[in-house]
């Protein structure tokens, strides 16, 4: 399947315009792929319940732990039964988006690749900014997902004297020692963090950050320093660090693959083959999904706020 980098509308991919015109399935193939492969959404949470009718129906803030332990049981005794904890249900709708894809007919007569490629990456990245919005936004509306802010409240992440060791630390801290109502002391929900999702403008800063290359500079991974690399690594306190540009700037959301929530998908994203509209002299293509990203365990989730002060 044809990748295409960013640049100039003057570069040129192998296939021609026509190429496209003979096989209609292609550009809606190209798209879809391409998006697939870029789907934070799909990386971070769960494949969710059956969307029956355009409606998922879910229970919120599973506990791990049942109301009572085991208890001694005398010879010939009655074992006790235990009783299990409460879950909250909901409901909720899939939500439908979608967004059109065309060619004129000068793009294709004048074999136009330049025009014909950046029109199918803005019909990607758009696709790609809904998904992104769409995990996100959930996240940050949900009113019960864990938030605090950074310790440098002078500062953030970018400059002072930073926190963002104690930070971090702080955010694994609260999601693993979460509790749900009516637990012992040692009954703990089970959640641990295992990435982070920030914006990329927080890269540049960290990159040059002292406290940051100091991690590195006494330890076998010192090749790896920030400075050194130009790059944050992959790994940041054994957590995955991702980046979009729809996180906003001053947060940082850190949390549990596959355990903050889930989509379900009455249908994923498909393209219809391109057809021509004499009217217009266009060819164009239709994409649509409809989906529903939920975050059912959102105690499992925590927000730092912030980072860029």
């Amino acid at each position: 399947m044809p990748v295409f980098p960013y640049g100039s509308s003057l570069d040129s991919p192998k296939w021609s315009v026509s190429d496209l015109i003979k096989r209609p399935s292609l550009v809606p193939q190209i798209i879809t792929k391409a998006v697939n492969d870029n789907n934070i959404a799909d990386y971070l949470l769960r494949e969710g319940p059956v969307a029956t009718g355009g409606a998922v129906a879910y229970e919120v803030a599973r506990a791990l732990y049942a109301e009572d332990t085991p208890d001694i049981v005398e010879e010939v005794g009655e074992i006790p039964m235990t009783t299990g904890t409460g879950k909250t249900p909901a409901v909720r709708q899939t939500v439908k988006r979608g967004i059109g894809f065309k060619l004129s007919k000068e793009m294709v007569t004048r074999d136009d690749k330049g025009r014909v490629k950046d029109e199918i990456q803005q019909v990607k990245n758009n696709i790609e900014l809904g998904r992104d919005r769409a995990l996100i936004n959930t996240v940050l509306n949900n009113p019960d997902v864990l938030t605090g802010a950074a310790g440098n409240s002078s500062g953030g992440w970018l400059s002072g004297s930073t926190s963002i060791i104690s930070d971090v630390a702080n955010a694994i801290f609260q999601v693993s020692s979460q509790q749900f109502p009516g637990a012992l002391d040692e009954e703990r929900a089970g959640y641990h963090v295992d990435f982070m999702l920030i914006h990329p403008s927080l890269e540049a800063g960290l990159i040059d950050n002292p406290e940051v290359n100091n991690l590195f500079q006494q330890s076998p991974l010192a090749s790896q320093q920030p400075r050194l690399s130009g790059s944050l690594p992959r790994k940041f306190l054994n957590l995955d660090v991702i980046m979009s540009w729809r996180v906003p700037m001053d947060k940082v959301i850190f949390g549990q693959r596959k355990a903050m929530g889930f989509i379900s998908k009455e249908w994923p994203l498909t393209g219809s083959p391109l057809e021509y509209v004499r009217r217009e002299e266009t060819y164009t293509s239709y994409f649509s999904y409809r989906e529903l990203v939920a975050i059912d365990n959102p105690k499992s989730v925590f927000v730092l706020t912030g980072v860029d002060a």
